[in-house]
């Protein structure tokens, strides 16, 4: 009950039509899946929407945010690559806008969190396997070599797709989609 107060109580201060607010909060719940802070998403969706960049105290404005959130919420978008810090000429201030190809942002968090993960969980296991060979070998031992292999072939298997997926330019996205769905259908 507590988030939902909450939640209206910022809503409140938020100056978005309710299109705006729906389409932030459908951007909030899936970065939140992604591990992100759910106002990441509120500011993201709101440069997204945006047709000229904006400066802090506009996002500030316009979410209702104070000014350190929104610094710190602009700092975590530049660092995810998903943001660009930009001036208008005349004016001294930075503003902030958004990659408006979407595929970019997306594949931007993936090559930097998920194939991260994946690589590391590939040299993990792989250490696994060198140092499970070094031991004497029993039926043991060589039961869970197999298991391991099988293990790592898969992680390398959604290794090969992610980077095959975020490499992809937005125009053949539909092309891979098609052939990850053949795929699925052998």
């Amino acid at each position: 009950m507590l988030e939902t107060t909450t939640h209206k109580a910022v809503e409140k201060t938020m100056k978005l039509t309710f299109e705006e607010l729906s389409f932030s909060r459908v951007i909030e719940s899936l970065v939140e899946q992604w591990g992100f802070k759910p106002l990441m998403g509120q500011v993201w969706a709101l440069l997204y929407l945006r047709e000229k960049p904006l400066s802090p105290s506009q996002i500030e404005d316009e979410l209702g945010l104070s000014k350190g959130n929104v610094n710190g919420l602009i700092n975590e978008l530049l660092k995810w690559g998903v943001a660009q810090k930009v001036r208008i000429p005349g004016d001294r201030n930075y503003y902030y806008e958004v990659e408006q190809e979407i595929w970019k942002s997306i594949s931007n968090v993936i090559v930097t969190r998920e194939a991260r993960i994946l690589s590391e969980a590939i040299d993990r296991v792989t250490i696994l396997e060198e140092t499970l060979k070094s031991v004497n070998k029993t039926e043991k031992t060589e039961h869970q070599l197999k298991r391991f292999k099988h293990v790592r072939e898969a992680l390398e298997t959604a290794q090969t797709l992610t980077n095959l997926l975020v490499k992809a330019s937005p125009e053949k996205l539909a092309s891979v989609a098609k052939i990850v769905s053949k795929l699925r259908n052998l």
